[in-house]
């Protein structure tokens, strides 16, 4: 972005449209800090962007000052510097002990010592072509660092959907099991249910039929019994 100058007026008429969409950005969290105001609580949020969105700002504001002629930069970072502050202000209030404690060290972190190490490197150790070289060195250390990471890792997805396909068959069976609808596993215990009462039926059938057959031999038997008792009365009683 160049400043206020209307010798160019595309790169004027571009950066003041920058800047609107960046005070747009800067505004997007107030829904999200206007609910963890009224609930008292972050509710898990983190606090890690509003952190990295404050270095950004104050990066972008050092980086206007050593390039001289960038009012806009500067007028929007400020605020971006302003609003971020007072997002991380609330968050600390509101954050439980252990979120309080990481945002307060990610915060030193990144905006004090990356912070100061940078205006330190920039201003004392790197003069002249020192200070283009070292950011295109370290943007291919970390452009080669990123495709050897995709090489080592893009296959890893297919990998391990080949492991879940050999998964033994007993397994899928007992999923689709365990996904049978309801109704299907209470029909099945309601045949078993019904099984289970028609045979103890036929058992008390079969038992009672037995004592049928039984019977008459039963009565002969106690019949026969009651005629000893009575001889051996009628014979008692005629020796008296």
């Amino acid at each position: 972005m160049a400043g206020l100058s209307l010798d160019q007026p595309l790169p004027f008429i571009f950066g003041i449209l920058g800047n609107i969409i960046s005070f747009m950005v800067f505004l997007s969290p107030i829904p999200t800090f206007y609910r963890i105001y009224r609930k008292k609580s972050t509710e898990g949020f983190q606090s890690v962007p509003y952190v990295v969105a404050l270095s950004s700002c104050m990066l972008l504001i050092y980086y206007a000052l050593v390039k001289t002629n960038a009012i806009l930069l500067i007028t929007i970072n400020s605020f971006g510097c302003f609003i971020e502050t007072a997002y991380i202000t609330i968050y600390l209030i509101y954050a439980t002990k252990k979120a309080r404690v990481f945002c307060i060290q990610i915060f030193v972190l990144l905006n004090v010592v990356a912070f100061a190490a940078i205006v330190l490197l920039t201003r004392l150790a790197f003069t002249g072509p020192d200070r283009v070289t070292l950011p295109n060195v370290l943007g291919f250390v970390f452009g080669v660092a990123q495709m050897v990471v995709y090489i080592l890792y893009k296959n890893k997805k297919k990998r391990k959907d080949a492991a879940v396909a050999a998964v033994p068959e007993h397994r899928v069976k007992i999923a689709e099991l365990s996904s049978a609808p309801a109704s299907e596993l209470q029909v099945s215990l309601e045949e078993k249910d019904q099984n289970k009462r028609s045979t103890e039926a036929s058992q008390d059938t079969d038992k009672n039929e037995a004592a049928d057959e039984e019977g008459p031999d039963i009565s002969a038997v106690r019949g026969i019994g009651d005629l000893m008792d009575h001889l051996v009365y009628t014979s008692s009683t005629s020796y008296d």
